[in-house]
């Protein structure tokens, strides 16, 4: 494989590309009838647990769009709670996506149901700085709480500093002693 004639292979990719999109168009469409055949996959897509995509270069973002199809489409068709989450974070640091506080706060809510601790954890955070949602502490405390039964260590030191001041629960600053105590042993 060389650079046929191109400075470098990202300009030969670059240059490429409009007849690899035709060569691999015309492998799965029908001229006449403008009907895409895909191959049979030899697996039922929803009983796959784990995908692993591998990519360098530009083909990076490719995948990362993958990624996102792949994980909506998990999350919506089956409250998947890790898929949900995925998304969740993907919208709030923008991986792959523009970045939208409001969708990471649903897709970590639809997670936070879903029973997992870490988007508990992330949308008590939202909740409690006001970031995507309307700031609400005494929500932000009972994500916390959810979380922390479930062992999250930051929900815990979170809910902690909230008896500390009072921020969504009634002040109780030996509670929240007890809890950092609890995190110290």
């Amino acid at each position: 494989i060389g650079k046929g004639g191109y400075r470098h292979f990202m300009l030969k990719e670059i240059y490429e590309q409009p007849q690899v999109i035709g060569d691999t168009l015309h492998s799965y469409v029908n001229p006449v009838t403008r009907a895409v055949s895909l191959p049979e996959l030899g697996f039922d897509p929803v009983t796959v647990t784990r995908l692993t995509l591998i990519a360098c270069g530009t083909s990076y973002y490719a995948c990362l769009t993958a990624k996102y199809w792949f994980e909506k489409s998990a999350a919506s068709k089956h409250g998947n709670a890790s898929a949900e989450y995925h998304l969740g974070s993907m919208y709030f640091s923008g991986e792959g996506v523009e970045v939208s506080l409001t969708k990471a706060a649903e897709w970590y809510e639809k997670s936070a149901e879903h029973g997992n601790a870490a988007a508990q954890y992330n949308i008590g955070s939202m909740y409690f700085l006001g970031q995507g949602v309307e700031q609400n502490y005494r929500v932000a405390a009972l994500c916390f709480d959810k979380a922390t039964i479930q062992g999250h260590i930051k929900a815990q030191m979170s809910i902690a500093g909230m008896y500390m001041k009072g921020q969504g629960v009634e002040k109780n600053p030996g509670l929240g002693a007890e809890m950092y105590e609890m995190l110290a042993e």
